[in-house]
């Protein structure tokens, strides 16, 4: 890569851009954004470039995904977050604007004026056997077993209204490599 389409992403890494950096081991860095959906919006970077979230392998896609949900927990205790989003965007569809994947950890809070939002309508019969063929068709031979429509389509419970605090007591947090 020329230093003139050099990515930001890699430049945060190496030095090379100036940010804001609150986290670092040998797999990811986690830097303010400087453009954030709210307050504490935070970024977890892989320093290797990688483009969208299926080039990952398990090892880094597990700890940039531990990475981020520690993240969320510092800011739950050091900003008061309310809640916060965990958020990938694969390719300029879905939003993303630079070639190299980060997994945003945005803190919420009460009217942030933050939306992630879509119009969910239920899914036709018909349509629902489709898709899940062309899924299933591309999925055949996985390690994980793979449900049956009849499986897919059964009823969930709404969850269970469940605090904050409620959940925070629950977890477990290793705080052995954050700061």
């Amino acid at each position: 890569m020329t230093e003139e389409n050099k990515c930001i992403f890699c430049g945060i890494v190496d030095g090379s851009m100036q940010s804001a950096k609150i986290y670092e081991d040998e797999l990811v860095v986690c830097v303010l954004d400087i453009f954030p959906a709210s307050k504490g919006h935070v970024l977890v970077i892989p320093k290797k470039h990688i483009a969208v979230s299926a080039q990952l392998d398990e090892a880094l896609s597990a700890h940039l995904f531990n990475v981020g949900n520690k993240m969320s927990a510092v800011l739950f205790e050091s900003l008061k977050a309310e809640g916060t989003n965990l958020l990938i965007a694969n390719g300029a569809a879905a939003g993303q604007k630079v070639d190299h994947l980060v997994l945003h950890v945005i803190p919420r809070y009460k009217d942030d004026g933050v939306t992630i939002s879509w119009k969910s309508e239920q899914i036709k019969e018909e349509e629902l056997k489709n898709v899940y063929g062309q899924i299933v068709s591309k999925t055949q031979g996985s390690q994980e077993p793979v449900k049956e429509v009849e499986e897919i389509k059964e009823v969930v419970e709404e969850p269970k209204e469940t605090t904050l605090e409620d959940a925070l007591e629950e977890e477990t947090f290793d705080d052995e490599r954050m700061p």
